[in-house]
């Protein structure tokens, strides 16, 4: 896998149990119908927690990861 794509990718744990469930109901799409459900609930909520600049001490930020 070329580096830019790994550059953008997170891996988060997630129940094996759950994934297969989603690979058995859409095949090759699993990993699709996770992002849309992220972003859906992202869209959903954005309102509900203001986006602030806090005081993190110490660290810095890699993009949009903050590293302390």
């Amino acid at each position: 896998m070329p580096a830019q794509i790994l550059d953008e990718l997170v891996f988060v744990p997630f129940p094996v149990r759950l994934y297969r469930e989603l690979l058995d109901r859409h095949s090759n799409r699993a990993n699709a119908v996770i992002e849309n459900v992220v972003e859906d609930f992202l869209d959903r909520t954005a309102e509900l927690i203001p986006r602030t600049a806090k005081n993190r001490g110490a660290g810095m930020f890699w993009e949009a990861l903050f590293l302390p």
